[in-house]
C-alpha cells in the first residue's frame, strides 16, 4: 500500500513540476495573488493535470486525489510558505476573500475526512473479501479430496469385481461334472452376473463423468470468483462512498450464500453416507453370495440323492436375485440424489451471476454519483 502511494505521489509531482516549469501556478498560488494580477497568470486546472497524467501513461485519478497530492507538492516544494504565505490569513480589508477561503478550507477538510473514512471502509471490505475467498478455497480443496476418495473407492470396487469374476470362472471349471445337470441354473446365474457387471460399470462411468463435471464446475466457480475479486479491487477507489451504504445488504446476501453452500455440503455428506451404506450392503451381498456358492458346491454333490435340496438351492438363488434388484434400485436412488445436488449447485452459480450483475449496477451508480460530486467540488 505504501509503495503504491509513494509511486502515485511521484507521478503527480512530475506533472506539477512540468506545468510549474512552463509558467503555470497552482490554485492556491492563484488565490493568493491580488485580483488585479490574476488575469495575467496561467493557472493549473484539474482537467489540464489529469490530461497530462493520461498522456504520460498514468491513471487519470479523481479530484479528491488530485487535491491531496497538490497540497503535498506545495508543502514539499516550500511553495505554501514562500509564495502563498498569507493564504490562511486573508486580508482584513477583503471580507469576500476571507469568506471564500474559510469555506474552501472547510470543504477541503471535509473531503479529506470522507476520503480517509471511505478508504478505511474499502480496505476493510477488501480484507473481508480476501478472507471469504480463502474460506471458499479451503472448502473447494476439501470437496476435491472427498471426490478423490470416492474415485479410489470406485477403483477398489472394480478390482473386487474383477477378482470375483476370476473366482467364479475357477469355480465353473471345478464343477464341470455338474454342468449337464444344472445347465439352466448356471445360464440364469451367468446372465444375472453379466447384467450386474454391466450395470455396475455403467454406474461407475456415470459417476466418473459426474465427478469430472463437478471438478470443472468448481474450477470455473473459483476462476469466476477470482475475476470478481480482481474487479472489486480495481474498482474499490470509485466504490468507496457507495459501499458504505450497501455494506449491510451485501453482508446479508453473503450470509445467505454461505448458508446455501453449507446446505450443499450437508447434502454431499448425506450422499457420501448413503454411498457407504450401499457399499456395505454390497459387501454383505458378496459374502452372502460366497456362502451360497459354498453351499452350492456342497449341495451339488448331493443333488442326485435329494431333489428337495436342489429346490432349496433354487429358492436361495431367487432370493439372491431379489437382493441384487434391490441393490440396483438403491443405487439408482443414490444417482438421482447426486443429480439433484448438481442442480442445486447450478442454482448457486446463478446466485453468483446475480451478485456480479448487482455489483456492475452499483458501479454505474457510483460513477454517476462520482461525476455529480466532482461537479459540486468544482
Amino acid at each position: 500500500m505504501n509503495e503504491s502511494l509513494t509511486r502515485r505521489a511521484q507521478e503527480y509531482f512530475e506533472v506539477f513540476d512540468e506545468l510549474h516549469a512552463e509558467g503555470y501556478v497552482s490554485h492556491e498560488e492563484w488565490m493568493a495573488t491580488p485580483l488585479k494580477e490574476r488575469e495575467s497568470i496561467a493557472k493549473m486546472t484539474n482537467h489540464m493535470i489529469q490530461d497530462l497524467l493520461v498522456e504520460k501513461g498514468y491513471s487519470r485519478g479523481s479530484p479528491n486525489e488530485l487535491l491531496k497530492y497538490r497540497k503535498r507538492w506545495l508543502q514539499k516544494r516550500g511553495i505554501l510558505e514562500s509564495q502563498i504565505g498569507q493564504k490562511d490569513k486573508p486580508a482584513s480589508d477583503d471580507p469576500i476573500y476571507q469568506m471564500v477561503e474559510s469555506v474552501r478550507l472547510k470543504l477541503e477538510k471535509e473531503a479529506e475526512d470522507k476520503v480517509d473514512e471511505a478508504k478505511q471502509t474499502a480496505d476493510q471490505k477488501v480484507n473481508e473479501a480476501n478472507e471469504r475467498y480463502e474460506d471458499i478455497k479451503k472448502e473447494l480443496l476439501l470437496t476435491r479430496k472427498t471426490l478423490e476418495a470416492l474415485q479410489a473407492d470406485h477403483r477398489s470396487m472394480n478390482e473386487e469385481n474383477r477378482a470375483f469374476t476370476s473366482t467364479l470362472k475357477e469355480s465353473e471349471k471345478k464343477n464341470t461334472a455338474f454342468e449337464t445337470q444344472l445347465t439352466g441354473l448356471e445360464k440364469s446365474s451367468a446372465e444375472l452376473l453379466k447384467k450386474e457387471k454391466t450395470h455396475h460399470e455403467e454406474m461407475m462411468q456415470n459417476k466418473d463423468n459426474t465427478i469430472k463435471r463437478l471438478e470443472d464446475d468448481l474450477h470455473k466457480s473459483r476462476e469466476d470468483y477470482k475475476s470478481q475479486l480482481s474487479d472489486l479491487k480495481q474498482q474499490s477507489e470509485d466504490q468507496r462512498h457507495q459501499l458504505i451504504v450497501e455494506v449491510r445488504s451485501y453482508k446479508d446476501k453473503s450470509q445467505k450464500l454461505e448458508k446455501e453452500c453449507h446446505q450443499l455440503q450437508l447434502a454431499e455428506q448425506r450422499l457420501k453416507s448413503q454411498y457407504q451404506s450401499l457399499e456395505k450392503q454390497s459387501k454383505q451381498l458378496k459374502a452372502t453370495y460366497d456362502m451360497l456358492n459354498q453351499d452350492y458346491k456342497k449341495k451339488a454333490t448331493e443333488f442326485l440323492e435329494s431333489e428337495k435340496e436342489r429346490t432349496a438351492l433354487k429358492t436361495k438363488l431367487a432370493a439372491l436375485e431379489n437382493k441384487l434388484l434391490d441393490e440396483k434400485h438403491e443405487r439408482e436412488i443414490a444417482h438421482n440424489k447426486l443429480l439433484s445436488a448438481q442442480a442445486h449447485f447450478g442454482k448457486l452459480e446463478g446466485i453468483v451471476e446475480e451478485q456480479k450483475r448487482r455489483i456492475e449496477y452499483l458501479n454505474s451508480q457510483i460513477k454517476d454519483k462520482h461525476k455529480r460530486d466532482t461537479r459540486h467540488v468544482k
